[in-house]
């Protein structure tokens, strides 16, 4: 790259109707100017003719070791019956491991012989699979697996169910197939490990995917020791040091924020917790200009409505409220867990982000940070998920300086399937994006990919439209927040949350280049569609192209 770009005629996301021109020197910003002052610059030119500029997205929270292997696991996305379940399994083939994996499949659209009708490993031996079989769904908090799979792992009538998760069983006791939180771990631990080759692969597969997408930097929220839990089980210390590799020889083209697991999907505890920082050693952040940081632990404080496994105050339709996954037999010992757990984090300088989707369980994390942070220092301390937030809850968050990370595409997902177990009216209060920015909360939209597509468009627009996969929105959608809302939730947001935002996010003179030209103008007071229509043409890291080309 010339050692200095000018960007001439670019239009800006905060000043649409305005052409301005921006340098960019040295993998910062240089300057930024009306195009109408027409000042001379040094190196190379490109007149964009009114085509949107706007600073890179960060996903702030993506599983990008897994959304690589995901790649090259069965794709069960689209099985949208049993039918299309077995159909898609039939074709499948064990890898060199002799196992089988597969992701994304849907437990409210499969039936099966075991509880409430649920699916167990019945439908894999349908398709005819002998081979052990690991299949997660699309929200990570569930495995499918088959009999063989079970036998591996040793798991029978006798296996009793682990700390924070659950394995679904027959009437005699006999294991189902169907694994529920940290019970996925028991299974994913006897899977053959993936080669270092591989996960390197499955790293760069998942990098060169963002940046051709448009997103410059992201949070991988679970890696590390605890992590034989999460999603495919893959993200562990081997992939840890792998990241770790990549940003010391200077091939790392990301910027990236690592999250450490301790204590997995379920199980949480203050020792391991306590141990697993003492044995990393100091908080490394992302620092200026930097690639690599390493400042934050991940916390699964409960699980997820459709499995009622979040812990929420008002009762499920079969009458159960769920319980936190933090380790302890009732909910004042797990209260006091939790407190533990947040104050030997804060106290130690680390960032914690709590996993967090039923209403109970935010309202616990909140306070239990607030208590942390009586000594006077806040740590950017947020919710992952936070889908049931009261005002009373917003309020104390924002005072607190509480965030709040959300995925809008998961809540499109899953449209209408929770409103059985919640009722309408609660299901419909998922995500109070509106409510949260009024609050003054710092907020920061994501993907959870592979949970759902790192689509930070399609995001952006769903949290403007409100809108489910099998619902139209209400136009009395209060919670409906304006494209630029989003955009900066994707941007600044994300620097926010990383404690970064004094040197990306936006476009300002002294920040970061990274940067992203879509191919067209955004009119970013319509519905939508201009942004969705668009395509990236160029994706730009500390002032180089990583993706598509600046000319054209």
């Amino acid at each position: 790259m010339p050692s200095q770009i000018t960007f001439r005629n670019v239009s800006l996301a905060q000043s649409p109707s305005t052409l301005f021109d921006v340098s960019v020197r040295a993998g910062q910003i240089a300057a930024i100017s009306l195009s109408s002052e027409r000042r001379a610059r040094e190196g190379e030119n490109f007149d964009l003719h009114g085509r949107t500029l706007i600073a890179g997205i960060d996903d702030s929270h993506l599983h990008l070791v897994e959304m690589g292997r995901a790649f090259t696991a069965v794709d069960l996305r689209s099985a949208e019956s049993n039918e299309r379940f077995v159909a898609t399994l039939r074709s499948a083939l064990p890898e060199k491991n002799g196992w089988i994996r597969g992701q994304g499949w849907d437990i409210t659209s499969l039936k099966g012989d075991g509880p409430e009708q649920r699916p167990t490993g019945a439908l894999i031996a349908e398709a005819g699979i002998n081979a052990p079989t690991v299949l997660g769904d699309f929200t990570g908090h569930s495995t499918l697996v088959n009999k063989s799979a079970l036998t591996h792992a040793g798991i029978d009538a006798h296996t009793p169910d682990p700390i924070g998760g659950r394995i679904d069983r027959y009437s005699d006791g006999t294991p189902t197939g169907l694994l529920f939180e940290s019970a996925s771990a028991l299974v994913l631990a006897k899977m053959p490990p993936p080669s270092r080759a591989d996960l390197r692969s499955a790293i760069m597969l998942g990098v060169e995917d963002l940046l051709s997408r448009g997103i410059t930097a992201f949070t991988e929220p679970g890696i590390g020791p605890g992590a034989d839990s999460l999603l495919g089980g893959a993200a562990g210390e081997e992939a840890l040091a792998i990241y770790q590799d990549l940003a010391e020889s200077e091939e790392l083209p990301i910027r990236t924020t690592l999250m450490l697991l301790f204590s997995g999907l379920g199980g949480s505890n203050v020792k391991d917790i306590a141990s697993g920082l003492e044995n990393f050693g100091r908080a490394r952040p992302l620092l200026p200009h930097a690639f690599l940081g390493i400042d934050q632990v991940k916390i699964f404080a409960d699980g997820v409505p459709r499995s009622r496994t979040s812990w929420m105050k008002e009762a499920y339709d079969d009458g159960t409220c769920g319980h936190m996954t933090i380790e302890g037999s009732s909910d004042d010992e797990r209260l006091r867990e939790l407190d533990l757990i947040v104050h030997e984090i804060h106290r130690r300088g680390w960032q914690a982000g709590l996993h967090s989707t039923g209403d109970a369980t935010s309202e616990a994390i909140i306070e239990s940070i607030i208590r942390a942070q009586k000594d006077g220092r806040t740590a950017g301390h947020y919710l992952i998920h936070g889908n049931y937030l009261s005002e009373s809850n917003m309020r104390r968050m924002s005072e607190a300086g509480i965030g709040l990370n959300t995925n809008p595409l998961i809540r499109w997902m899953v449209g209408q399937g929770n409103d059985a177990k919640l009722g309408i009216t609660r299901a419909r209060a998922n995500q109070p994006l509106r409510s949260v920015l009024d609050a003054g909360i710092p907020l920061a939209l994501s993907s959870d990919a592979p949970v759902s597509e790192p689509d930070w468009k399609r995001i952006v627009v769903t949290a403007h439209r409100r809108d489910l996969r099998d619902l139209e929105a209400s136009p009395n959608d209060v919670q409906k927040i304006s494209l630029l809302d989003g955009l900066r939730s994707m941007t600044e947001g994300g620097a926010r949350q990383n404690r970064t935002e004094g040197w990306r996010g936006q476009i300002q003179e002294g920040f970061a280049a990274d940067l992203v030209l879509l191919d067209r103008q955004i009119d970013w007071n319509d519905d939508g569609s201009s942004l969705l229509e668009s395509k990236v043409q160029a994706t730009m890291v500390a002032g180089e192209c990583k993706y598509g080309s600046l000319e054209g």
